[in-house]
């Protein structure tokens, strides 16, 4: 008998403790996930504005690398242009009224393109003849360009 009031009692026993997780579960409810999700809206705009804000100070970096790198390179090109035009004005030029403005070539005041055709002849003679004097003829075509007294 005492085996039976014992299994009694824990049949109760299991019986109480069945009702009050029954109750449990029924009190339970669920709970709205409205507000995380809202959090973790805020969270991925927060980062996004993050990787944009370090995208923006990533470009101004490389525009302020750049706009040296430019300033670098166009101070070596005047220096370069500096040189060629002082090797050009210093330049000992083989004929009377042969002279270098804004880098190019003049005779007389015209540029190439505007001389006669007998002025570049003379013009182009002259200046091989400076640059190799040891040659000892230069040939040339368009010589019929050429009236008595030039030729």
């Amino acid at each position: 008998m005492a085996m039976l009031n014992a299994a009694q009692e824990k049949y109760t026993q299991l019986q109480n403790d069945l009702e009050i997780a029954r109750k449990d579960a029924l009190d339970l409810r669920d709970e709205s996930t409205a507000e995380l999700e809202a959090n973790i809206q805020q969270i991925d705009e927060i980062n996004r504005k993050v990787r944009a804000n370090l995208d923006k100070d990533k470009a101004e970096e490389d525009a302020r690398e750049y706009g040296q790198q430019y300033e670098q390179l166009t101070a070596e090109i005047e220096a370069v242009r500096k040189q060629k035009t002082e090797l050009l004005t210093n330049a000992d030029l083989p004929l009377p009224g042969l002279s270098v403005v804004d880098g190019e070539l003049t005779y007389k005041g015209q540029r190439w393109d505007n001389m006669s055709g007998s002025d570049q002849l003379k013009v182009a003679t002259a200046i091989v003849r400076k640059l190799k004097p040891q040659c000892g003829f230069v040939l040339l075509d368009k010589l019929e360009q050429m009236d008595m007294d030039s030729l």
